[in-house]
């Protein structure tokens, strides 16, 4: 039996813009980064500094691994431990930025002086602006993942292992609009000194579960050969694969967003091998399968008044296609084409799933001691499979809903010479 113990404690000392105050300047230009004179408006009810910052990231690990029967051939692990991640400095920056991005709009402008002789700044909108500000009880992402499996020796160079994983994220900062309209796009905001208000909340999550199978063969008698296949599940409500720039799409509806991950393959299954041939020869190939990843419908018209045309159909959520479902899916969209003065539509949906096959050959060619020359040869995607990429067209009131036209390459094929010494 071998037993880890761990312990880690995480602390960012300025990744919440703690320690600033309203009355903070720029280092460099010596400016106030909060001005309240002129068109901006105070962040004073938004922001309280000294409330920030996140002190209790305390990350336990725990892992084991035991020999069953202590003759290195079935081995038995688990691991569980909590890990945080730093604060990304595009939302500690956004906030001191707000003031530093004027919008101005020049109509018309003249030739070579587009401002007309008029000085520029006379050009800036007045209009209440949009800003981004951090929640003071924004938290460092937090993820606790679980791991455990088991490893069985079958033959000396034959092994086999199963593992499952799951790791559950949350605090993962998301924007959302503090500030929305009232009645969608004609109404009043809470804050009429300002437009959106978009503020960083620890408000998204992310649950991964998989199970992970792995067969493989070491080298002997001149070949080997590994597969290995995954059951994944990847759900939550960030609707990026990043997570750090994720928004909130609907500030009144946060269970919209809730569903699989963009990025969600059920499985993938990956086999490998290579061959040792006389003449220093060698051939191998790794063919790799995966399923297809889901998309949403999105209704092409910014419905809450967020100023984003980003709103799911009414009656769907995040992902809702290419999951099992997709009649119900296509009804929902269907009624809301009806609703705009549309036809209905039954498209075959893209789907994304990925084969593809490649080969690669290399011969040795020794010249002196120390030096050879390796001529190889490659052939990506044998099978010239047309590989549909996660490109669809998701606007439902489009005729090409549901479609897309973007593909990986098709067979490539390249020959290469490297001299080794």
């Amino acid at each position: 039996m071998t037993l880890n113990l761990g312990l880690r404690y995480d602390y960012q000392l300025h990744g919440f813009n703690q320690g600033l105050t309203l009355d903070s300047k720029d280092p460099v230009y010596d400016i106030p980064l909060f001005p309240t004179t002129g068109t901006a408006a105070s962040l004073a009810p938004l922001v309280h500094f000294d409330k920030r910052g996140d002190k209790n990231n305390f990350g336990p690990r725990v892992g084991f691994a035991w020999d069953v029967r202590n003759d290195t051939k079935t081995v038995v692990r688990a691991d569980y431990g909590i890990y945080y991640n730093p604060m990304t400095l595009q939302i500690t920056s956004a906030e001191m930025a707000n003031y530093r991005q004027p919008s101005a709009i020049i109509a018309n402008p003249t030739y070579p002086d587009p401002y007309g002789g008029r000085d520029p700044l006379t050009f800036v909108s007045t209009a209440p602006q949009n800003i981004q500000v951090m929640a003071d009880d924004l938290e460092n992402l937090q993820s606790a993942a679980y791991t455990a499996g088991v490893s069985r020796a079958v033959t000396s160079v034959l092994a086999l292992h199963v593992d499952g994983v799951y790791n559950r994220m949350t605090k993962v900062p998301m924007t959302i609009d503090i500030n929305p309209r009232s009645g969608g796009t004609t109404g009043t905001r809470p804050l009429p000194q300002f437009a959106r208000v978009l503020q960083a909340q620890s408000i998204g999550f992310m649950d991964y579960k998989a199970l992970l199978v792995r067969f493989e063969k070491r080298f002997e008698h001149n070949y080997m050969y590994l597969v290995s296949y995954t059951l994944a599940d990847t759900n939550g409500n960030v609707n990026n694969s990043g997570g750090t720039q994720s928004v909130v799409t609907d500030s009144a509806h946060l269970n919209f967003d809730e569903g699989p991950n963009n990025s969600d393959r059920r499985h993938a299954l990956i086999a490998s091998g290579s061959f040792a041939l006389p003449g220093d020869v060698v051939i191998g190939g790794i063919f790799t399968a995966r399923s297809t990843m889901p998309f949403s419908a999105t209704a092409g018209i910014d419905i809450n008044g967020d100023g984003n045309v980003t709103d799911y159909v009414p009656g769907t959520t995040r992902s809702a296609f290419n999951r099992g479902d997709d009649a119900s899916a296509l009804a929902a969209v269907n009624t809301w084409r009806a609703a705009n003065g549309l036809a209905a539509i039954s498209p075959t949906f893209s789907t994304n799933e990925f084969y593809s096959l490649d080969l690669r050959g290399s011969k040795s060619i020794p010249l002196t001691a120390g030096r050879r020359v390796e001529l190889i040869a490659q052939v990506f995607n044998v099978l010239n499979r047309k590989n549909i990429v996660a490109a669809w067209t998701t606007n439902a009131l489009s005729p090409a809903f549901g479609t897309s036209v973007s593909a990986s390459n098709m067979r490539q094929a390249e020959i290469a010479v490297r001299f080794t010494y």
